[in-house]
C-alpha cells in the first residue's frame, strides 16, 4: 500500500520539494516571452483612452429628398370656381407657354359677355344711324344761322353807308343854311346901320324945321328900320331852327348807329349760337365716343375675365409632371390641378430634402453634405459632395412641399406635414467626371443626374468626443 502511494508522484518532484535550499527561489508566473502581447494590449487601452478624450466622431443626420431646379416646378392652379369641362393634356406631355390646358364652365360670365356684346352691337348700329342725321340737322341749323348772319352783315354795311351819306348831306345842308343866314344877317345889319343913320339925319332936319316935307319919309324910314330889326329877329329864329335841325340830324345819325350796333349784337348772338352748336356737337361726339369706348372696354374686360376664369393656361414651356383632377370635377379658386416642370429656369440642379424638426434645426448653411441618388450604390460610387445653401425658418406644409417637388403623394411621403424643415444643398461640380459632379469616391457613375431623382441627403451636424457617448453627463459640464 505504501508502495502504491509513493508511486503517485515523480521522484524528481519529491526531491525538489523536499530540498530545503530551494524554498527561497522566485516563482515565474508568466514567461518572459508572453509580456509582449500584454504590453500591446496595454498600449491599445491607453490609445483608446486618449482617443476617447481627444478624438472626434462625426454626428450625421439623414433624410430623403429629390433633385429639382429652383423655381422650375410650377403648380397649375384654377383661378375661379366652376366645373372642369375639358383637359387638354396628360402626364408627360410637353406644352408651350400660353397653351390652354383646361377649360372651366362659367355660365354667368358667358351670359354677361353675350349681353354686353349685343349691347355694343346695338350701340354701333344706333351711332351709324343717328350720327349722320344729327350731323345733317346740325349743318342745316348752322347754314340757316349763317344766312341770317350774312343778311345782318349786309344791313350793317347798307345802314353804315346810308348813315355816312345822310350825315354828309345834312352837314352840307346845314352849312349852306348857316352861310345864307350869315349873309342875310350881314345885309340886314348893313341896311339897319344905313337906316339908323338915315333916321338920325331926318330927325335932325325935322328938329330944325328945315325939311318939314320929309316927315313922311321919316316915318317910312322908321318903319323900314323896325322891319329890319324884325327881320334880324327872324334870322335868329331861323338860326335856332338850323341848330335844332342839326340836333335832329345828329339824333337820326345816332339812331342809325344804334341800329347798326343792334345788328352787330344780333350777329354776335348768332356767333354764340354757332359756338353752342359746335360745343354741343363736340360734346355729343365725345359722349358717343366715350360710350363706345366704355362699352368696348367693358366687353374687353369681360372677355379677359372670361378667358382668365374659363381657361387654365400654361405659365411656362415645359413638361407636365402631375395631374390631380378629372373632367367634370368642381374646382375652387387656387385649387391645384397639376404641376409642370419649366424649361426656362437657368439655375442648376439643387438637392432638396426634408428633415424632422429636431434634426433640421441643427443644420446650418455652409455645412457639407453627401447626396446619394437612390438609384446609385453608395458602397461602390460614394456620394455627391454638396453644401447647404438654405434652411427654412419654419416647417413646410404639404402644399408647399408639393409645389417644390411637383407631386402631392411624394410630398406626403417625405414626412408629417407641418413638422418638416426644408434643406437645400448645392451640388459641387466637376467637369472631368462623367456625371459632371464631384463624388466622394472616384469619378462616380456614368449616368446623368436629372430633376426628379429621389435621393438620400446626409449632413454632419457636429463632432463629438467619444467619451461623451460613454459618459453623456460630461457634455453638460462643458468642454466636451
Amino acid at each position: 500500500m505504501p508502495a502504491e502511494q509513493s508511486s503517485l508522484f515523480r521522484q524528481k518532484a519529491l526531491d525538489h520539494i523536499s530540498t530545503p535550499e530551494q524554498l527561497d527561489t522566485m516563482l515565474q508566473v508568466l514567461p518572459r516571452r508572453n509580456w509582449i502581447p500584454l504590453l500591446v494590449v496595454g498600449l491599445g487601452c491607453l490609445g483608446f483612452g486618449i482617443w476617447c478624450v481627444f478624438g472626434q466622431i462625426p454626428v450625421n443626420v439623414s433624410s430623403n429628398g429629390i433633385m429639382v431646379h429652383p423655381g422650375r416646378i410650377v403648380p397649375l392652379q384654377s383661378h375661379s370656381h366652376g366645373q372642369l369641362m375639358h383637359l387638354n393634356f396628360e402626364i408627360g406631355d410637353s406644352v408651350e407657354k400660353g397653351q390652354v390646358l383646361a377649360e372651366i364652365y362659367q355660365p354667368t360670365l358667358t351670359e354677361q359677355f353675350n349681353v354686353d356684346k349685343e349691347l355694343l352691337r346695338e350701340l354701333r348700329i344706333r351711332v351709324a344711324t343717328v350720327e349722320p342725321l344729327r350731323k345733317f340737322t346740325l349743318a342745316s341749323e348752322k347754314q340757316f344761322i349763317q344766312a341770317k348772319r350774312n343778311w345782318y352783315q349786309q344791313r350793317i354795311e347798307d345802314n353804315g353807308e346810308l348813315a355816312t351819306a345822310r350825315q354828309a348831306e345834312s352837314q352840307r345842308y346845314l352849312e349852306n343854311q348857316s352861310n345864307q343866314l350869315k349873309e342875310h344877317k350881314s345885309d340886314l345889319k348893313t341896311l339897319g346901320k344905313f337906316l339908323e343913320k338915315k333916321l338920325s339925319d331926318f330927325e335932325a332936319l325935322t328938329q330944325q324945321k328945315i325939311f318939314a316935307a320929309y316927315d313922311q319919309e321919316l316915318t317910312d324910314t322908321r318903319q323900314q328900320l323896325l322891319s329890319n330889326k324884325i327881320a334880324l329877329s327872324e334870322l335868329s329864329l331861323k338860326q335856332q331852327e338850323i341848330e335844332f335841325q342839326r340836333l335832329k340830324f345828329l339824333s337820326e345819325h345816332q339812331e342809325r348807329l344804334d341800329g347798326i350796333e343792334e345788328l352787330q349784337k344780333q350777329i354776335e348772338e348768332l356767333d354764340v349760337q354757332v359756338a353752342r352748336l359746335d360745343q354741343a356737337e363736340l360734346t355729343s361726339e365725345t359722349n358717343t365716343k366715350l360710350e363706345l369706348v366704355e362699352a368696348e372696354g367693358r366687353l374687353q374686360r369681360l372677355e379677359q375675365d372670361l378667358a382668365h376664369q374659363s381657361q387654365i393656361v400654361s405659365p411656362h414651356s415645359g413638361k407636365i409632371l402631375e395631374l390631380t383632377v378629372v373632367t367634370g370635377q368642381i374646382l375652387t379658386p387656387g385649387q391645384q390641378i397639376g404641376s409642370i416642370e419649366s424649361n426656362s429656369s437657368p439655375d442648376g440642379l439643387v438637392a432638396v430634402a426634408y428633415f424632422p424638426m429636431k434634426d433640421g434645426k441643427k443644420i446650418k448653411s455652409g455645412m457639407q453634405t453627401r447626396i446619394t441618388p437612390t438609384t446609385i450604390k453608395r458602397e461602390r460610387y460614394g456620394s455627391i459632395i454638396g453644401e447647404i445653401t438654405s434652411v427654412s425658418s419654419v416647417p413646410r406644409s404639404t402644399d408647399s412641399i408639393a409645389a417644390i417637388v411637383g407631386n402631392r403623394e411624394l410630398a406626403m411621403s417625405f414626412g408629417t406635414a407641418g413638422s418638416m424643415i426644408e434643406i437645400r444643398s448645392r451640388l459641387t461640380t466637376d467637369d472631368q467626371n462623367p456625371s459632371g459632379y464631384n463624388w466622394s469616391s472616384g469619378s462616380g457613375p456614368d449616368i446623368k443626374i436629372t430633376s426628379g431623382m429621389t435621393l438620400t441627403l446626409d449632413a454632419t451636424i457636429e463632432y463629438r468626443k467619444p467619451i461623451t457617448f460613454l459618459l453623456p453627463f460630461l457634455r453638460e459640464l462643458g468642454g466636451y
